[in-house]
C-alpha cells in the first residue's frame, strides 16, 4: 500500500525523494538510514528543524514554518506567508 502524501507540500515531498535516493542503502540497517535520513531532513526543513529542537517526536507546527512571520510588516510577507496567515482567521 502507498502512503498517503496529502498532507505534504510538493517541496516536502521533493525533499523526502531526494533523502530516500541519497541514504537508500540495503546494506545498512533500516534505523541507521532512518536516523540519517530524519538528521537531514530537519536541516532542510524548518518546521521540522524547530519541532525536533523542542523534543525529539514532538509535534510539527506549520506556523514554524516561516521564520518571524508575526512580526513582518505586511508588505515584507511573501506571497505563501500571506496566504498562510489568511488560513489562520
Amino acid at each position: 500500500e502507498n502512503a498517503n502524501l496529502d498532507y505534504f507540500s510538493k517541496y516536502e515531498i521533493e525533499k523526502m525523494d531526494e533523502l530516500v535516493k541519497k541514504y537508500a542503502d540495503p546494506n545498512k540497517a533500516e534505523k541507521e538510514n532512518t536516523d540519517k535520513i530524519c538528521d537531514d531532513i530537519h536541516k532542510d526543513v524548518r518546521a521540522y528543524d524547530v519541532a525536533y529542537k523542542k523534543k525529539k517526536n514532538s509535534i510539527i507546527e506549520y506556523k514554524d514554518t516561516f521564520k518571524n512571520i508575526f512580526s513582518k510588516k505586511e508588505c515584507e510577507l511573501s506571497p505563501i506567508e500571506e496566504n498562510f496567515l489568511l488560513y489562520l482567521h
